[in-house]
């Protein structure tokens, strides 16, 4: 293999940086950002603007605490806001067919707690609650929701998967 075709003569590198009042987009300027999450429970953004996402390890101060990669950087209500990026992929990677519940039951369960009756009566107690041990130890998330909930989750599902992927193509490089 001769090595100088790897070498690519000329190419265009389109290069985003962020810019507030003539200064360039810094970390210390993104930590006096406001966290905030921009969407609604549908995961539609309900902020005023979109600029990108930084790629930065930062402790969200959180329960439990995290460490969020990717940082979205947005407008709303006329001022920049940041919110976890990595929370709108963790979503966006979800898939109904292929989760088991008891592998991992609480990205499900912070996802449609704003759901009326998610679970399938056949999986709630005797006092109409949900309880985990009746579960079958395979059971998948399918399996589990009712249809008006797969619906909902399917919407919400959708909707990330969406925003994740046009967020991708806006890299902010600071």
């Amino acid at each position: 293999m001769d090595i100088k075709s790897l070498f690519v003569d000329q190419s265009t590198i389109k290069i985003n940086i962020m810019k507030v009042d003539s200064k360039k987009l810094t970390k210390t300027l993104i930590d006096q950002f406001s966290l905030q999450f921009p969407f609604d429970d549908n995961y539609v953004f309900t902020g005023d603007k979109i600029f990108g996402y930084v790629k930065m390890d930062k402790k969200i101060l959180s329960k439990p605490p995290r460490i969020d990669k990717f940082l979205g950087i947005a407008e709303r209500k006329g001022k920049l806001i940041k919110f976890s990026f990595d929370q709108i992929l963790e979503v966006s990677r979800l898939n109904l067919d292929s989760l088991v519940f008891r592998d991992d039951s609480s990205k499900f369960f912070s996802l449609v707690k704003q759901l009326e009756t998610p679970i399938q009566e056949k999986f709630l107690n005797e006092h109409g609650h949900f309880d985990k041990y009746i579960i079958p130890y395979e059971l998948t998330f399918k399996e589990l929701f009712t249809e008006e909930a797969l619906i909902k989750i399917d919407i919400i599902l959708k909707n990330a998967k969406e925003f994740a992927g046009e967020l991708f193509e806006h890299q902010i490089y600071i």
